[in-house]
């Protein structure tokens, strides 16, 4: 089963275990496997090393880019999702209303 990306604070705790577990000194492929294991799934279920890579995936995976949605452009503005008319020439990258990357229909 396919989970969402994690939080800064988790990618963050894994990163700190992942370190902590080299500076052992892992020479073996077994115990490297072990450790691994022991380090990115703690509280997770473990059945396969598969459960391990897709672990280390959703560690790795930034969470979603917030986006705002141009909904309608006309002659002397962009009409964005966030309820905001842009008036400008050009698209802007970022909306200065929200935050969000601004994105075309």
């Amino acid at each position: 089963m396919r989970k969402m990306p994690t939080s800064d604070e988790k990618r963050r705790e894994a990163a700190e275990n992942l370190r902590a577990m080299c500076s052992l000194g892992c020479r073996y492929a077994e115990q490297f496997c072990e450790l691994l294991s022991e380090t990115v799934m703690n509280e997770w279920d473990f059945h396969s090393f598969d459960d391990i890579a897709n672990r280390l995936a959703d560690l790795i995976e930034p969470e979603p880019e917030r986006t705002c949605v141009i909904t309608h452009i006309d002659e002397e503005a962009f009409y964005l999702t966030c309820g905001h008319e842009y008036e400008g020439t050009s698209e802007p990258c970022y909306c200065p209303w929200c935050g969000a990357k601004v994105v075309g229909e």
